[in-house]
């Protein structure tokens, strides 16, 4: 949990990049209130002779400081928890008012497996009471799930679940939790695998459909969503492994990994949506899956790792007469 942990190296890694980036944009004076969640990036800002560190008593000082830094010519960033967001609310008049350039990197409590329940009530209100003094925020998470375990648990004992897989990772991430003839895998037509998975729900209403695709097959076909939302199907889920990389061809960032938020355009498509960021929430999504009503739509944040190759069989005509048999019957399936 942000503020309790102590730094596992991926939290090192994130702190590095964000001290990296302040460097970079030449921000010179860091001010902060002790928290757990910025102990590495503290350290860092510490050790950097460039870089003028200032502890404060209270957050709203570090608003303050930072609207004096820019009337001297300087830049600076004020680091805090969420907690800290509510000492700050007066304050904020000085930066919006006046129009200073503001940046605050907040640590989030109050979440889910949050084990301190005063921490949980500002933890919840922070973005809304950013939001409501005109700050503009990017939310920032890491990623804690691995896409294979992901998909594993999602398939294993299946049963009659009908499953279309999106081209690339998504369909390796099927073939490796088991090569399945009622698992259609893509090799091609990017941004299909959704409306592929709603035919195939409306052609089949008594059985669950699931589409298991990536975000950047999912980019390309955003409009198959609005179309899903008109539909509303019952028995339709859709899982994209939200990496915020084409794996497939350099890990190049997609738009995701921008800041674009494909849950929020699912719900505002009629989806039941959910983020999925731990272990813990797989089994509650399983169970939505394979009996809550849909559309529902899961963006599950998943490492941005190269995995080895699982590969299905390489021939449509195959993959398509094997899916039909499997569901039809092999007379069905041959008319």
């Amino acid at each position: 949990m942000p503020g309790e942990k102590a730094h596992s190296p991926a939290a090192t890694d994130w702190s590095a990049e964000i001290h990296r980036a302040l460097k970079s944009q030449r921000v010179r004076q860091v001010s902060y209130v002790p928290d757990a969640g910025h102990k590495r990036l503290i350290e860092l800002c510490h050790a950097d002779k460039s870089m003028k560190v200032v502890p404060l008593t209270t957050e709203e000082e570090g608003v303050g400081l930072a609207a004096g830094a820019w009337l001297g010519g300087e830049r600076a960033v004020l680091l805090m928890q969420s907690s800290g967001v509510g000492n700050c609310i007066n304050a904020l008049t000085l930066a919006a008012n006046c129009a200073f350039p503001l940046l605050m990197l907040v640590t989030m409590r109050g979440e889910r497996g949050e084990f301190n329940p005063w921490q949980i009530p500002m933890g919840q209100a922070a973005s809304d009471a950013l939001r409501l003094m005109v700050v503009r925020g990017q939310a920032l998470r890491s990623a804690e799930l691995d896409r294979r375990k992901v998909v594993r648990a999602l398939l294993e004992r299946r049963g009659e679940l009908l499953v279309v897989a999106g081209l690339g990772s998504a369909a390796w991430d099927c073939t490796a939790a088991g090569d399945h003839p009622l698992t259609f895998p893509l090799w091609g037509a990017m941004g299909s695998a959704c409306m592929i998975g709603l035919g195939l729900a409306l052609a089949q209403p008594k059985r669950r459909v699931l589409v298991v695709t990536g975000d950047g097959e999912m980019l390309m076909g955003l409009g198959s969503l609005a179309t899903i939302g008109v539909q509303r199907p019952a028995n339709l889920a859709v899982a994209v492994l939200d990496n915020e990389r084409y794996g497939e061809t350099g890990m190049q960032k997609t738009h995701t990994g921008y800041g674009v938020d494909l849950g929020a355009i699912a719900r505002a498509c009629g989806f039941e949506t959910r983020v999925v960021r731990k272990s813990a929430e797989i089994a509650a999504m399983r169970s939505g899956v394979f009996g809550g009503r849909g559309p529902l739509f899961y963006q599950v944040k998943v490492k941005p790792e190269t995995l080895p190759l699982a590969l299905p069989p390489r021939d449509g005509a195959y993959l398509k007469q094997r899916f039909r048999e499997a569901l039809l019957g092999r007379k069905n399936a041959a008319q």
